[in-house]
């Protein structure tokens, strides 16, 4: 398609969507400006008509007053080139896949068409059931011709299985990262009963010169905060590494969401608090007598 006045050889690649009047109400979708297609649209005599999403108007560079232009789309065997009035600008919706980046589509007036095909898609939007939605459209399709060959779809059945990728790496990724913050906090909490365990005789002299066990106990914390510190900006280094190589397997998530990457270095913090907490309250319980006896 190309813009009426411009050279075809500026002739872009644009989606073409012939639909009904109601299509944009259905699919709530927000008309910008101008309008939607009328009963009036819907005759092969009526003026040519169409409608863009925003990424049409940003590649074909259709400025601030897109409405009242006009787009030509080239011939094709069934229809001679056709020139466009565009009526109506409309959100980007996706178009094939929740994946994609948005890409410019036309739509257009199905009756307009000029090659008829034998079948087609309807959106119906109901409060009823699924169950009791089918059932009364089954009874409809069968009054008017008991050879009509359909199938049903729900949209959110439909969504959802195209996000089928993400949703089975997030159902394994969180046992494993749940497995991974257990073995952070035994890990964590042996390394530092170790290093309580090698310093008792030096607890032991502190308690006795008069130190309080709270100044134990944040000593043996700070030195575990030391830890967490250096652990989490590696974390994070890496994170942020393997982020790009990631990101083919999010959807709806950067991979250097912030809000993410905040949860998480909380969650391993309140982690290692509590697996360091329990060494350091022994450490503060030592008796200083016999931590002095120990070599």
């Amino acid at each position: 398609m190309w813009m009426e006045g411009s050279d075809a050889s500026r002739a872009r690649v644009a989606f073409r969507n012939m639909i009904g009047t109601g299509y944009f109400r259905t699919l709530r979708a927000t008309v910008i400006e101008g309008r939607e297609f009328t009963e009036q649209d819907e005759t092969p005599s009526s003026l040519k008509v169409a409608v863009v999403n925003e990424a049409f108007a940003r590649d074909f560079a259709l400025g601030p007053r897109a409405l009242g232009q006009h787009v030509r789309l080239e011939a094709t065997p069934f229809e001679p080139s056709t020139a466009y009035e565009i009526v109506g600008l409309v959100k980007n919706m996706k178009y094939r896949d929740l994946r994609e980046d948005f890409r410019p589509v036309v739509f257009l007036p199905l009756s307009q068409a000029a090659l008829r095909r034998p079948g087609g898609q309807l959106v119906i939007r109901s409060g009823a059931s699924t169950n009791v939605l089918v059932s009364s459209l089954r009874s409809a399709f069968e009054g008017m011709s008991p050879e009509m060959r359909y199938s049903f779809r729900v949209f959110d059945a439909v969504v959802q299985e195209s996000l089928l990728r993400e949703r089975l790496m997030a159902a394994l990724s969180g046992p494993f990262g749940a497995l991974a913050l257990v073995l952070t906090a035994l890990g964590l909490y042996g390394v530092i009963s170790y290093t309580v365990a090698q310093r008792t005789h030096e607890i032991g002299i502190r308690i006795a010169l008069g130190a309080e066990r709270n100044s134990v106990i944040a000593l043996i914390l700070r030195e575990a905060a030391t830890v967490l510190v250096l652990g989490l900006c590696a974390g994070t280094l890496l994170t942020l590494a393997a982020g790009r190589a990631a990101s083919a397997l999010l959807f709806g998530l950067e991979p250097h969401d912030l809000l993410s990457l905040t949860i998480a270095g909380l969650s391993l913090a309140l982690v290692a608090a509590g697996a360091s907490y329990l060494p350091a309250r022994r450490a503060a319980s030592v008796d200083p007598v016999v931590a002095l006896r120990q070599d």
